[in-house]
C-alpha cells in the first residue's frame, strides 16, 4: 500500500520511508541509531508475525538489534552523565548536602 506514496515522495527525495523524507525523520541533535529497511508498523509492532504475512520472524531481529542500541546508548549516556563533574550541566542543578 506504502508504494505509492513511496514513489511519489521519491520524486523530491528518493530516501524516504513512504511518508516522510529521510532529512525530515532525523530530530536535529539527536542520536541516529540506525536504519532499518521497515515500514513504520514493524519497527514498533509484530505485526507481520502475527498475520504470518512475511515470514514468522522477519521483522524481529530488526526489532531487537533496534531495541539493544536504544537500551546501550542510553546506558552509555548515564554511564557518561555520572562521570562528570556537577558543574557541567547547564540548567538546575539541585545537590543533596
Amino acid at each position: 500500500m506504502m508504494l505509492l506514496t513511496y514513489d511519489l515522495l521519491s520524486t523530491v527525495e528518493p530516501r524516504n520511508d513512504g511518508y516522510v523524507a529521510f532529512s525530515d525523520q532525523v530530530i536535529p541533535g539527536s542520536t541516529l541509531l540506525g536504519c532499518a529497511s521497515l515500514d513504520h508498523w514493524d519497527i514498533g509492532l509484530p505485526v507481520r508475525e502475527r498475520l504470518n504475512f512475511g515470514g514468522i520472524n522477519s521483522r524481529a531481529v530488526a526489532r531487537e538489534v533496534l531495541f539493544e542500541a536504544i537500551v546501550l546508548t542510553v546506558a552509555e549516556s548515564l554511564n557518561q552523565a555520572s562521570i562528570r563533574p556537577a558543574h557541567y550541566y547547564s540548567g538546575n542543578l539541585y545537590r543533596l548536602s
